[in-house]
């Protein structure tokens, strides 16, 4: 008898965190994706509005929603088959967020396409930005995490500037690697 309890105990216990997990991630995708846009909209426009921009993922939240998850599905699956083509494939279709704001046209899964297609030839380029970073990194958990605070809205302003350059070199059918203003590569 107490064997049936417990098992029921367990059921209910996973059935309340699945809930639980189910509600994150509907509410913090569209603020995730919202937060990156807000960053984007920081470089390309005035700076007085971009807070407010920050909840433009619930104004399109089907379309937040369905490219996240189908973009940590696609990696998931790569990570599957072995950790390394999982990062590969995670670095490919990072710029899927950005993509969709410029194209809103474009279904997610085109978005994620995109992405790929732009990144083909950057993914050294994103990984090394973001290893730059690790120095600070290092400094905010000595400032016990306040220090992300900082570094946080750096890196999304600096990964919105990646794919400002990046998408100026796409468009303009140019694959090479671009090289940081003022320095000539000889």
């Amino acid at each position: 008898m107490l064997a049936g309890r417990g098992v029921w105990h367990g059921i209910a216990s996973i059935l309340m965190m699945s809930g639980y997990l189910i509600f994150l991630v509907l509410i913090f995708v569209p603020l995730g994706y919202g937060f990156n846009l807000a960053f984007l909209h920081f470089l390309r426009t005035d700076k007085e509005d971009t807070v407010e921009r920050m909840f433009d993922g619930y104004k399109c939240y089907g379309r937040a929603l369905g490219l996240v998850i189908l973009q940590n599905v696609l990696v998931f699956l790569w990570t599957l088959l072995l950790i390394v083509p999982g990062i590969i494939k995670s670095f490919a279709y990072s710029m899927a967020i950005y993509v969709s704001k410029d194209h809103p046209e474009l279904t997610a899964h085109k978005c994620i396409k995109r992405s790929e297609e732009m990144m083909y030839g950057h993914k050294m380029d994103l990984f090394l930005l973001y290893l730059s970073f690790i120095g600070w990194g290092l400094l905010c958990l000595l400032s016990l995490g306040i220090g992300f605070l900082w570094l946080v809205p750096y890196v999304q302003v600096s990964t919105a500037e990646f794919y400002r350059q990046l998408k100026d070199d796409y468009e303009a059918g140019d694959n090479s690697i671009a090289e940081p203003d003022g320095v000539e590569m000889q």
